[in-house]
């Protein structure tokens, strides 16, 4: 168990490192709750423990329902596909969940966005091309790091 505190930035961390199976997918996951006021006080702290913290999988329900109600902030980070993401572009999809269309999405990757809940599909397969055919298209400066990210999964996508 890890925790961290700060009271300048109203932020509690605990970290869990036990790992368990979701009931459908099987996929072994390490649990992080964060509990905040401030959105952007973790952010930093999340940038110092780069790369564990990269990727968004909040498919659980009745995880989400346990989070809902008791108000916390959890995410779930896929060791396994880790290094598929930057911090920075889970940043992106956070704040621009809302304005991706998202009628055409896969069928996993749609239950991360529908409900507002943070996340991201992991599996950067041909079915996912859509997805990031969108992330990239909507990032509007073209010379950022994100950008840049996003223009080199794309150009590998099209190529398979």
């Amino acid at each position: 168990m890890f925790s961290y505190s700060s009271k300048a930035n109203n932020l509690n961390l605990v970290i869990n490192p036990e790992f368990f199976y979701k009931k459908k997918s099987k996929k072994r996951v390490f649990d992080f709750y964060f509990n905040y006021i401030n959105d952007s006080s973790f952010l930093p702290l999340l940038i110092k423990m780069y790369p564990l913290l990269n990727f968004l999988d909040c498919r659980d329900r009745q995880l989400n329902n346990l989070i809902n109600s008791q108000n916390i902030k959890g995410l779930i980070f896929n060791l396994e596909m880790a290094q598929d993401f930057d911090l920075e572009t889970v940043i992106f999809v956070r704040k621009n969940f809302d304005k991706l269309m998202l009628s055409d999405l896969d069928t996993m990757a749609y239950p991360l966005f529908k409900n507002g809940i943070d996340g991201i599909i992991t599996d950067f397969s041909s079915r996912n091309y859509n997805l990031l055919s969108k992330l990239k298209n909507s990032v509007i400066n073209s010379d950022s790091m994100l950008a840049k990210s996003l223009q080199l999964k794309y150009n590998v996508l099209k190529k398979s």
